[in-house]
Protein backbone atom coordinates (compact mmCIF):
# COMPACT_ATOMS: atom_id res chain seq x y z
CA UNK A 1 0.00 0.00 0.00
CA UNK A 2 1.91 3.63 -1.06
CA UNK A 3 5.61 4.07 -1.66
CA UNK A 4 8.63 2.91 0.34
CA UNK A 5 10.14 5.26 2.63
CA UNK A 6 13.31 5.45 0.67
CA UNK A 7 11.49 6.33 -2.70
CA UNK A 8 10.08 9.67 -1.01
CA UNK A 9 12.06 12.39 -1.54
CA UNK A 10 10.79 16.28 -0.59
CA UNK A 11 12.30 19.47 -1.44
CA UNK A 12 11.27 22.85 0.19
CA UNK A 13 11.96 26.00 -1.97
CA UNK A 14 12.67 29.04 -0.63
CA UNK A 15 9.52 32.06 -0.11
CA UNK A 16 11.17 34.03 -2.14
CA UNK A 17 14.10 34.43 -4.06
CA UNK A 18 14.61 38.14 -2.96
CA UNK A 19 17.23 38.25 -0.12
CA UNK A 20 17.94 41.19 2.11
CA UNK A 21 21.63 42.74 2.94
CA UNK A 22 23.54 40.90 5.52
CA UNK A 23 24.13 43.43 8.25
CA UNK A 24 27.67 43.23 9.60
CA UNK A 25 28.29 45.33 13.11
CA UNK A 26 30.84 47.38 13.59
CA UNK A 27 34.11 46.88 14.76
CA UNK A 28 34.24 48.30 18.16
CA UNK A 29 37.39 50.10 19.55
CA UNK A 30 39.83 47.74 21.48
CA UNK A 31 39.07 48.41 25.42
CA UNK A 32 42.86 47.22 26.09
CA UNK A 33 44.88 49.99 26.52
CA UNK A 34 48.72 49.49 25.70
CA UNK A 35 49.71 49.80 29.59
CA UNK A 36 47.19 47.47 30.32
CA UNK A 37 48.53 45.22 27.47
CA UNK A 38 52.17 45.48 28.63
CA UNK A 39 50.90 44.69 32.45
CA UNK A 40 48.96 42.02 31.43
CA UNK A 41 52.44 40.17 29.61
CA UNK A 42 54.70 41.30 32.67
CA UNK A 43 51.73 39.50 35.15
CA UNK A 44 51.87 36.72 33.04
CA UNK A 45 55.63 35.81 33.72
CA UNK A 46 54.54 34.84 37.00
CA UNK A 47 52.05 32.66 36.76
CA UNK A 48 52.90 28.97 37.25
CA UNK A 49 50.08 27.78 35.35
CA UNK A 50 50.80 27.42 31.62
CA UNK A 51 47.66 27.51 30.26
CA UNK A 52 46.27 30.58 31.75
CA UNK A 53 49.87 32.11 30.91
CA UNK A 54 49.46 31.48 27.52
CA UNK A 55 45.82 32.97 27.71
CA UNK A 56 46.86 35.84 29.55
CA UNK A 57 49.62 36.89 26.86
CA UNK A 58 46.96 36.04 23.97
CA UNK A 59 44.63 38.81 25.36
CA UNK A 60 47.66 41.14 25.43
CA UNK A 61 48.44 40.59 22.25
CA UNK A 62 45.15 40.61 20.43
CA UNK A 63 44.83 44.22 21.29
CA UNK A 64 45.56 46.38 18.04
CA UNK A 65 46.61 49.53 19.51
CA UNK A 66 49.08 47.47 21.30
CA UNK A 67 50.49 44.82 19.31
CA UNK A 68 53.36 47.05 17.30
CA UNK A 69 54.43 48.01 21.04
CA UNK A 70 54.73 44.82 22.66
CA UNK A 71 56.94 41.92 22.37
CA UNK A 72 55.65 38.46 23.90
CA UNK A 73 58.21 36.35 25.85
Amino acid sequence: VGFPASDIKIRILPASTRRNPVLRPRKKPNPISAANAQSMLEASKEIQHPGLESSLKKLAMKSRATSKNIEPN
